[in-house]
């Protein structure tokens, strides 16, 4: 769409020739701007959200699953409309694959029962069965489990079936092109010397400082103590056992959360979100993977909860959406990571008193579908990241704005929504312009100290003569090059004799 939502002209009054536009969402233009010298426009925001809602039956989770996609939109956040859901939302599953070259989401379909897959491109404001299908995959094993990773902008999905251990690393040049085997093995059902990895392991694909996807590996069926982190140095080898690896629990859902760091310094840092055992704990992903893991920070967290980031273009840290069954409530979180981090880095410094995890708004889980009557309905959110850090999403290319940039009416902000600001920041007021520029002196006289020579002797006409060595500096570019000093201090002389001359002709 037009970057500024009209048909192809700025939404300034009409110009010449030119038909008025629909209002300008920034209000009405400053009088002394140009009708050409409209602000340019913020990126548009709009998250795309995936829920999978349930219901609850006697205390116990259903097994019947409906994803429902939607997005807010705006930098207020607002919830956009549903859309119609069928019998084909309860029959596959969402899984988000990568972000696209104008920050479109594409996302795999696989069916719950026979396992075929499809690439969709997952437009939330349609309902899932008119997502247009790039690809079908009618031959995927049944009990396979998909993870994606983006390595030179170059697509690769990984599969591991739990049936029979084949892990294969799928290359995927094109959304709508065939799969190519890059890698194929057999993981063992317990973690071996020749690939350190089971065919249960819980996989959580993240992206280190130098942009090269890693996998955070946690085995269910073993001991505490047991998670390996591998580098993907190459997807068509095996990978790369790392040194270091956070202590998780065998029963634990994982998040990978990106921060924007001001330059100078890396694009991006990451953190390791875990919840288990009643609590969240968040890891600092070290610039060396051989390295220890920095725990940053542990407050409690309900087991059951599922996390989802929002990454706002403009802002250095994603907002955090959580649901719990057991709480029934839908949340928007405030992180504090940088803040917390720099805390851990520098031990003068004193603890943060905001957690890193701060809760901002809240709503219940039922009022997202007011019209659903019966049990209890339950929403988990399914995080939609992927390859954010390394793609090009707005989040991504747009740069960190600064406190003062942002708007923040006045009162007490009503969830998910505030109005935009009706100019833009750091634009004059409306009204004429200023009379002078910013920091230009206002008396009118030299400045002080005024480190020139003192005015001349008045001549005939009463006005200041400045003496011949000022005057020499400043018409010294007219010489002619081939003339010395003398000639042409002769020269200019006998023009001003004559000049004088002919000024006095008429008076005598």
């Amino acid at each position: 769409p037009p970057p500024y939502g009209h048909p192809g002209h700025p939404p300034w009054p009409p110009m010449p020739g030119r038909p008025p536009g629909p209002a300008s969402p920034y209000g009405p233009m400053p009088p002394h701007m140009h009708p050409m010298m409209h602000p340019p426009p913020e990126p548009v925001v709009e998250a795309p959200v995936l829920l999978t809602r349930r219901t609850m039956e006697d205390g116990e989770l259903s097994s019947d699953k409906v994803i429902e996609a939607t997005s807010l939109r705006g930098r207020e956040l607002r919830w956009q409309p549903w859309p119609e859901v069928a019998g084909f939302n309860s029959d596959w599953k969402v899984i988000p694959l990568r972000w696209g070259l104008r920050g479109e989401l594409f996302a795999l379909l696989r069916h719950r029962q026979s396992g075929e897959t499809k690439v969709c491109a997952a437009e939330v404001q349609h309902s899932l069965e008119k997502w247009p299908v790039l690809h079908t995959n009618s031959s995927s094993a049944k009990g396979a489990k998909y993870k994606s990773f983006t390595f030179n902008e170059h697509l690769f999905v990984i599969s591991i079936d739990r049936e029979s251990g084949a892990l294969k690393v799928f290359h995927v040049p094109d959304p709508g092109s065939a799969w190519n085997v890059a890698y194929e093995t057999t993981l063992p059902e317990e973690p071996s010397e020749e690939f350190p990895m089971s065919r249960f392991a819980k996989l959580c694909v993240f992206y280190g400082m130098d942009r090269i996807p890693c996998v955070v590996a946690v085995e269910p069926q073993a001991e505490m103590g047991s998670t390996r982190v591998f580098r993907i140095s190459d997807p068509g080898k095996a990978w790369t056992p790392c040194g270091a690896a956070p202590a998780l629990p065998q029963k634990v859902r994982l998040l990978m959360v990106y921060t924007k760091a001001r330059a100078p310094g890396p694009a991006f840092e990451a953190c390791l979100f875990a919840i288990a055992l009643g609590e969240l704990k968040v890891y600092q992903v070290p610039a060396d993977l051989e390295q220890p893991w920095i725990l940053i920070s542990t407050v409690p967290f309900a087991d059951d909860t599922r996390l989802s980031c929002i990454y706002v273009p403009g802002k250095p840290e994603p907002l955090l959406m959580a649901g719990s069954p057991t709480e029934k409530m839908q949340k928007l979180c405030h992180l504090n990571l940088m803040e917390w981090r720099l805390a851990k880095q520098d031990e003068r410094l004193p603890p943060p008193k905001s957690p890193v995890v701060e809760e901002k708004f809240s709503r219940p889980m039922a009022s997202l579908w007011p019209d659903k009557d019966g049990d209890p309905i339950v929403a988990l959110p399914v995080d939609c990241t992927a390859d954010l850090a390394v793609s090009r999403h707005h989040w991504v290319t747009t740069p960190i704005l600064p406190p003062q940039g942002e708007f923040h009416p006045p009162g007490p902000r009503p969830p998910f929504d505030f109005r935009p600001p009706t100019r833009p920041p750091f634009e004059y007021a409306p009204g004429p312009p200023p009379s002078r520029p910013p920091f230009e002196a206002i008396s009118p006289g030299p400045p002080p100290f005024d480190p020139g020579p003192p005015p001349g002797n008045l001549n005939v006409n009463g006005k200041a003569e400045e003496p011949e060595r000022h005057r020499r500096r400043r018409h010294r570019h007219r010489r002619d090059r081939d003339e010395g000093d003398g000639e042409g201090r002769k020269r200019r002389r006998a023009e001003k004799a004559e000049r004088d001359r002919r000024a006095e002709s008429p008076q005598t």
